[in-house]
């Protein structure tokens, strides 16, 4: 396979017009594209609109699928916290929950 790869480089190196016209024929796709979008501004604005929902979509499918584990693993850690009995979390944690249902009393 090497000697194959060696005997391209060779060939492409021996033959400077070969280089050239592939270059050229680069060259004319590539301006192609562009002048097709330039006398279809449509086109590339659809295009781009398009890009555009599908990057939302993503974008929201990734941060809502990041956004549970993250919820997951914070749940999981409180109830590991609140059953560990730690003085200082447990006995903060019962004071919110008395406030919280003294301020339900309150409302009712």
């Amino acid at each position: 396979m090497s000697v194959k790869k060696h005997e391209q480089k060779e060939e492409v190196n021996n033959n400077p017009q070969l280089v050239e016209d592939v270059v050229t024929e680069m060259k004319k796709l590539f301006t192609f594209d562009i002048m097709y979008y330039v006398k279809k501004p449509w086109k590339l604005i659809g295009l781009n609109f398009l890009m555009g929902v599908v990057r939302g979509i993503g974008f929201f499918l990734g941060m809502t699928i990041v956004g549970a584990i993250v919820f997951v693993v914070l749940m999981s850690t409180l109830k590991k916290i609140t059953h560990a009995n730690i003085p200082i979390i447990s006995e903060w944690l019962a004071k919110v929950v008395i406030l919280v249902q003294e301020n339900l009393k309150m409302l009712q």
